[in-house]
């Protein structure tokens, strides 16, 4: 990884993620991606989510602690909703959004698994 590149790479990310994304990281898309949200933060423009929480998912648990892995499309609607992990919301954000609220469902058809709604952060699935 370059001096330039890792300034720029997350430093808190755990090692099998710095290693396998290490690479891309080099790349010219992941580069130009990263000084647009820069420029887009100091900007303060409405970017979701917030700084803190990139790659949140990636910070939080390392590479082959991973079971599963739950990617959506859904954009966040508004302010203080994106808290870095797929479909997460703070807990009290009411009303919940709808692919939260599916995710919940499905969870409880497919699987037969008790489901809190309160609990819409997920960092207890995290853990």
């Amino acid at each position: 990884m370059t001096e330039q590149t890792a300034a720029r790479f997350p430093h808190n990310l755990p090692p099998k993620w710095k290693e396998l994304l290490e690479a891309e990281a080099e790349k010219p898309y992941f580069l130009e991606l990263s000084a647009f949200l820069r420029s887009e933060y100091r900007k303060k423009a409405e970017v979701f989510p917030s700084n803190q929480y990139v790659l949140r998912a990636l910070q939080s648990l390392d590479y082959d602690d991973v079971n599963v892995v739950i990617l959506g499309q859904d954009p966040y609607h508004g302010p203080g909703q994106a808290i870095g992990w797929s479909f997460a919301v703070p807990n009290h954000l009411a009303p919940k959004p709808p692919s939260l609220k599916n995710i919940f469902k499905e969870i409880q058809s497919d699987l037969k698994k008790t489901v809190d709604p309160t609990k819409s952060e997920l960092s207890h699935w995290v853990d």
